[in-house]
């Protein structure tokens, strides 16, 4: 059970720089410092730390696993967090005057959200960037509550709108319409020659009289 111990003398104290216990372990006084491009291998030249002096390379043949027991925090004053696959980068985290930028560098490669829908995997949005961005979703999309948020503004209009069957309803608001103040429920629907228009209240059918132009 006998320890290692490798000590210096300044004349008045002694300090011990390195105690080696009888593990192996060995514990150091203060900071280990090696030269530039020089590496510390664990266990085969796989599993790697290696430095040039200005860049730090982490390397293994497996995974790299951090696992911390609070937060891992990643700090970039050169703003960017760059992933990469081989040498291509695909992905960048980018801080902007505050904003945070989400950046694919592929060319017309898209960005996708996904996740674990009861046991299968969903791709719940998709960003298509050979289509500048064109969002398309997997499911529903709704907003936090009844009768609150606006599709579009008075100064932000959406240009087409294509749909199917149109169901209309103010029945959730506080107050009704304009005209006469009263609540409904309806559902416009397209025919072959005819659109028609359905209280979902009464039940009651209606056609629109339509007069042809051309």
């Amino acid at each position: 059970n006998r320890q290692l111990k490798i000590a210096g003398y300044d004349g008045t104290t002694t300090t011990t720089w390195i105690s080696g216990d009888n593990t192996g372990a060995l514990t150091f006084a203060d900071k280990v410092v090696l030269a530039a491009n020089k590496t510390i291998e664990f266990g085969d030249s796989g599993e790697t730390i290696s430095g040039d002096g200005t860049d730090l390379t982490i390397a293994s043949s497996g995974f790299i696993n951090i696992n911390a027991s609070s937060d891992v925090k990643l700090n970039a004053a050169g703003n960017d967090i760059r992933l990469y696959s081989s040498a291509t980068e695909f992905l960048r985290l980018t801080h902007s005057s505050g904003d945070a930028i989400i950046n694919s560098l592929v060319s017309d490669k898209d960005i996708k959200f996904q996740g674990n829908d009861g046991g299968s995997t969903i791709t719940a949005l998709t960003l298509d960037m050979s289509e500048a961005g064109t969002a398309t979703f997997n499911h529903d999309i709704l907003p936090t509550t009844d009768a609150t948020q606006d599709l579009g503004s008075t100064s932000k209009r959406w240009n087409n709108i294509y749909t199917g069957d149109l169901h209309l309803s103010n029945e959730s608001t506080k107050s009704g319409n304009s005209i006469d103040g009263t609540k409904g429920n309806w559902t416009l629907q397209e025919g072959q020659s005819d659109l028609f228009l359905i209280n979902n209240n009464t039940g009651k059918k209606y056609k629109f009289k339509i007069e042809e132009i051309e």
